[in-house]
């Protein structure tokens, strides 16, 4: 979300400036206001998600940030003040540690970022003179109301999980290359036995009356026939044989 989404509140020291306490109170209304939703809308969109422009993610969950900015005059310190501000406010802002712990999810936190007046005139406003509460220092405000590190993260796990994919894929391709040079063949006409085939041949070694391992379905079922073939040229020589022996012969010859 750029800086032009952000909400603004600017705080001096003058003593009609209101302190710590009261600024901090405001993040409990922002708050409330964050969980609006339009009714209008189908679906029940965030109020807040119409009026500014942001990117859809629904597994960050992004809210408008918040920017502070306080000019150091009089005798109290801007720099007391922001702190204050951000111990009463850790409920809002305060991110989860991923499982890692390689950055913190802010899903469903305020983005709150405060800076100095001296600063923006010594760097301008592109300069890292930005505090994200939570974080230890000072940003250029696209990388403070962002999450780099997630992001770089992400972008690291993402591309370890393709390596990773392909990895497997090579290891799949040389073990399913190993399987087909271990397959048997037909031992008829030669061909690869399928998977089926192979299993069927390992589990059932010995033929029966149906069924003739080693060979391809092609095979068998031509075996198969040829076997059946056999048996009825077989089994008509037979009924020949027995028909011609039992022909009743003649008592006498023919001369």
């Amino acid at each position: 979300m750029g800086a032009h989404n952000a909400h603004y509140e600017t705080a001096g020291t003058r003593e009609r400036r209101p302190d710590h306490v009261t600024i901090a109170a405001k993040f409990d209304r922002y708050a409330r206001f964050y969980q609006r939703t339009a009714k209008d809308i189908v679906g029940g969109a965030w109020l807040w998600s119409i009026r500014w422009n942001y990117d859809t993610d629904p597994y960050r969950d992004p809210l408008p940030p918040i920017l502070l900015v306080f000019n150091e005059i009089g005798a109290r310190s801007a720099r007391t003040q922001i702190r204050n501000i951000a111990a009463l406010t850790r409920h809002h802002w305060e991110g989860q540690p991923d499982r890692e712990g390689a950055f913190h999810s802010y899903r469903g936190k305020i983005p709150i970022v405060a800076t100095r007046l001296d600063l923006l005139r010594k760097h301008g406003p592109h300069g890292p003179v930005f505090w994200r509460f939570g974080r230890k220092h000072r940003e250029d405000l696209w990388s403070a109301v962002g999450n780099p590190r997630e992001e770089a993260t992400l972008r690291q796990r993402a591309q370890a999980y393709r390596e990773r994919q392909a990895q497997e894929k090579r290891q799949q391709a040389r073990q399913a290359a190993q399987r087909e040079a271990r397959r048997p063949s037909c031992t008829r006409c030669g061909q690869k036995l399928t998977d089926d085939r192979r299993r069927m041949t390992e589990t059932f070694p010995e033929p029966d009356h149906n069924w003739r391992p080693g060979v391809c379905a092609s095979c068998e079922a031509d075996v198969l026939h040829q076997e059946k073939e056999q048996e009825r040229v077989e089994a008509e020589e037979r009924q020949r044989q027995e028909t011609e022996a039992n022909r009743p012969r003649s008592l006498f010859r023919r001369r």
